[in-house]
């Protein structure tokens, strides 16, 4: 009888059972990276130059542990990096790996730049 309540307990606490989904490794690109809010502040603010985690924490209304999660998907990603400075690691901006998504965002400017000048023209034409 204590066999079995030991394992159903055992049984309970399995990742499975307790409802929490086990973690799994995804590789994050430079658009998965930008596409959270945050993340994309973070961005903005390691473009001013580099800062320290409790720097960057304090912009926020969220613990310095969220952050550093956001910082780590961050760094998975290639858009950013951190070295040491002293006993600090800073956290630096790689702007190079945001090319794709600059391209990316470039096309679509030029598409929205074209509508826009052609809904102009035709609203001139029109008055």
């Amino acid at each position: 009888m204590t066999t079995s309540s030991t394992q159903t307990n055992r049984r309970r606490l399995t990742p499975a059972r307790t409802g929490r989904p086990k973690r799994a490794t995804v590789a994050i690109d430079a658009f998965a990276a930008v596409a959270d809010p945050t993340r994309r502040r973070l961005i903005e603010l390691l473009a001013e130059g580099d800062r320290p985690v409790f720097e960057l924490a304090d912009e926020f209304d969220m613990s310095r542990p969220a952050i550093s999660k956001h910082l780590r998907l961050l760094k998975e990603a290639g858009v950013v990096s951190e070295h040491l400075a002293g006993r600090e690691r800073l956290y630096q901006l790689c702007p190079e790996s945001l090319e794709d998504v600059s391209a990316w965002t470039l096309k679509y400017h030029r598409f929205w730049q074209t509508r826009l000048r052609t809904l102009t023209t035709r609203h001139l034409k029109k008055s």
